[in-house]
């Protein structure tokens, strides 16, 4: 079983937007992306964990970071993926 904690992102009790509706400038968007292709790697290299359905809609921006929303279906082991492709 893995188990993966993530800490309530947003503020006062709401939570964060979803990157989708951040409504970020053209600039703050290329650094995001930057920031989640780094995410993604970590999660990959230490991990050994592939995000299966990575988008704006499960990418929540508080303040001026992005937090990856993970849940187990949208998770999978890097072998896994492997078997996955065939």
């Amino acid at each position: 079983m893995l188990c993966v904690l993530v800490p309530f992102a947003g503020s006062d009790g709401v939570a964060a937007p979803r990157l989708r509706d951040a409504n970020l400038p053209p600039p703050r968007l290329r650094a995001a992306y930057t920031e989640m292709v780094c995410i993604v790697r970590t999660l990959y290299q230490k991990c050994r964990l592939v995000h299966a359905d990575l988008s704006e809609y499960n990418i929540l921006y508080h303040e001026v970071s992005c937090v990856l929303c993970v849940c187990t279906s949208t998770r999978m082991l890097a072998s896994q993926a492997d078997k996955a492709r065939g």
